[in-house]
């Protein structure tokens, strides 16, 4: 009989727990639509520096006559274009991009005129890197590929994302503490049997 009370006791505690812990995460803060929209402004101007510091660094033409793209761009085309599997002219371009060994700072860019293309991203080293390529026939190829030093940009964290985080992280430790009171708790009434 109290084996089966005990085991009751324990049930009932971690239901009752279980709904603390679902309702404190159900009630945490996200992201205002506002500070998201601030982020996405925030996001570009960073993509924007980064590129004109690349482009300074390499004293590169680039101008409005170049179409630019990113990896979205580029497989959002092949995909309208029929997405098919042996296209050598999508898979040079999207090689470059999946092919970075380092992790970047920015997004990379790819700026294209007729014949003729730079590929262009910052290491998280701060290491810019160009890459300048033509088209041969149906595919590119890339004739040359440098690296210099490049200024740091910074990257500055939103008032409304630190709060969201500290936010975040408070909640997390709390639902740790919860779990570790209540397994204190299980492991008590079991050894009192």
């Amino acid at each position: 009989m109290k084996y089966l009370f005990v085991a009751f006791s324990m049930f009932v505690m971690s239901i009752s727990l279980n709904t603390l812990l679902v309702r404190s995460d159900d009630t945490s803060e996200s992201l205002s639509p506002e500070c998201v929209e601030e982020g996405k402004l925030r996001d570009e101007l960073f993509n924007k520096k980064v590129m004109e510091d690349i482009i300074n660094s390499f004293q590169l033409d680039i101008d409005d006559t170049y179409e630019k793209f990113t990896i979205r761009d580029i497989e959002a085309a092949h995909l309208a274009y029929g997405g098919k599997e042996n296209d050598q002219y999508y898979h040079t371009l999207s090689g470059l991009f999946k092919n970075i060994k380092a992790s970047t700072r920015g997004t990379p860019r790819l700026f294209v005129r007729p014949y003729h293309a730079y590929f262009l991203y910052k290491e998280t080293s701060n290491t810019n890197v160009m890459v300048y390529l033509t088209l041969k026939n149906d595919h590119w190829v890339v004739v040359e590929e440098k690296k210099v030093a490049g200024n740091m940009i910074e990257y500055e964290q939103l008032k409304c994302e630190k709060k969201y985080f500290q936010k975040r992280k408070n909640t997390s430790n709390s639902n740790w503490i919860r779990s570790k009171l209540f397994s204190v708790i299980v492991k008590q009434n079991f050894y009192d049997m």
